[in-house]
């Protein structure tokens, strides 16, 4: 069982390591300080020192938590296997409550961003992966996340898995229900808006000249949240580039991306 910090402090400066009983496998819960900008976020990775295949989860928006648990799938055909499975508590997401959330909205979004690239650059730091072994998962607002690190931070990747992700951010007030969500990132249609919007809109951001990991772009046609045209449009701008790519789009389903439990295990799988 996993056994959570109620009171979830930041006190000290430094790394704070909690054991876990998971069997053989080790949990650890590491702070990673942004010594730049003199302010801290958790990652809860599930490692040993010996796994090195890493799969990063994360969420970052909406005041939406994301915490460790008990996931089956990931625990018999992931960390069985000996990988590691890691958890990062970005400022935009809701872990430690609404500051944590509102100091990275709008203006400041690309703080959700930042925190996620630090926390790549300290697993590799610490040695847990590699870039050549860390892979990314995100879906939805953590799609967006996946695409801004494989376009800001491609070397830091080797594999990424973009799930129903917002990837056009200058045009997503027009799509699916994007226009609900200027309130998180801001209005495209207001100029000084529209600037920082562009500065990391994956979609505006692919460029020729750069390697970018070969991404699984999954959609969804019947999606009435994140429309697919955001994933459609990255991989025909991928196409263009020549860069490798994998893009499935279930005609069925919705923002879970399946549409019954036969397809989602299938696609955890």
């Amino acid at each position: 069982m996993l056994r959570r910090d109620p009171a979830a402090e930041f006190r000290n400066r430094g790394v704070e390591r909690l054991p876990y009983g998971l069997g053989r496998r080790t949990c650890r819960r590491l702070r990673v300080w942004l010594a730049d900008k003199g302010v801290a976020q958790r990652q809860s990775p599930q490692v040993s020192p010996s796994q090195q295949t890493a799969n990063h989860i994360e969420y970052g928006g909406f005041q939406i938590p994301l915490i460790p648990s008990y996931v089956g799938l990931t625990g018999r055909l992931w960390l069985e296997r000996g990988n590691a499975y890691v958890v990062a508590n970005l400022r935009g997401g809701g872990e430690f409550g609404p500051q944590w959330h509102q100091t990275a909205q709008g203006a400041t979004k690309q703080r959700t961003w930042d925190d996620f690239i630090a926390v790549a650059e300290d697993l590799i730091r610490r040695k847990i992966t590699s870039p050549r072994r860390m892979g990314v998962v995100g879906g939805s607002q953590g799609g967006l996340l996946v695409g801004t690190a494989i376009t800001q931070r491609p070397e830091l990747f080797n594999a990424a898995i973009l799930q129903v992700p917002l990837l056009d951010m200058v045009r997503f007030t027009k799509l699916g229900a994007g226009a609900s969500w200027i309130g998180e990132y801001g209005d495209p249609t207001i100029p000084e808006q529209r600037k920082w919007l562009e500065g990391y809109s994956p979609y505006q951001t692919l460029v020729p000249g750069k390697t970018y990991p070969a991404p699984f772009i999954l959609t969804s046609t019947k999606d009435d949240r994140v429309h697919p045209a955001h994933g459609r449009k990255a991989a025909t701008s991928l196409a263009a580039l020549g860069q490798p790519y994998l893009y499935y789009e279930n005609t069925d389903g919705g923002h879970s991306v399946a549409a019954n439990l036969i397809e989602q295990a299938r696609g955890s799988l």
